[in-house]
């Protein structure tokens, strides 16, 4: 058991646009946090300073068994994050970009898991973002960070995990990808 101790939030900051021109807004009184940082974990919402609380253990990826899972699942990544990406941003000229960014989530992926097998989702978001920031992202409307994101909901999604504030198309998104893939099945 840990004990919670107390954390507070940044007082307001000025308002203004321009801090030279107009007159500053007082700060206002720092108030306690929602949620209280404490060794390896968060303490709950509800928690307060002296209450023993239970560190809540990270999500961790599923165990892949041989080479050629990694390699499958690395591919699902891709499809999923250029699927996604393909929906969110339709236009004809992004295609393409959004093809080579998914390739690269799917390698970078699977170098990942190469290197550490037991890996937590939240290692997986900040190894993906790192791996994905030379990724020229200015033809497109987004950054390593939401790429990342993305593909680590995606792959808690995939495994049943839940997801916190995901909307319905993002809840749905593996079975349309799913009934693509389908389709193409039955044109071959």
């Amino acid at each position: 058991m840990i004990t919670a101790t107390a954390h507070t939030l940044p007082a307001a900051l000025c308002l203004a646009a321009n801090r030279n021109s107009r007159p500053r807004r007082p700060f206002a009184k720092q108030q306690p946090a929602p949620w209280r940082r404490r060794g390896s974990g968060w303490a709950a919402v509800g928690a307060r300073i002296g209450d023993e609380v239970e560190p809540v253990p990270p999500a961790q990826l599923s165990k892949l068994d041989s080479p050629e899972a990694l390699q499958a699942e690395a591919d699902w990544l891709a499809a999923m994050i250029t699927c996604w990406l393909d929906e969110e941003w339709a236009a004809a000229e992004l295609l393409q970009v959004h093809a080579k960014l998914g390739s690269a989530t799917g390698h970078a992926y699977r170098r990942l898991r190469q290197k550490e097998a037991g890996m937590d989702m939240g290692d997986l978001v900040l190894g993906l973002a790192n791996e994905l920031m030379p990724f020229d992202y200015t033809p497109t409307f987004t950054c390593a960070f939401s790429i990342s994101n993305k593909a680590v909901e995606l792959l808690m999604m995939r495994q049943g995990l839940d997801v916190c504030c995901t909307s319905e198309s993002d809840r749905t998104a593996i079975q349309r990808y799913e009934t693509q893939l389908a389709a193409k099945d039955q044109v071959k």
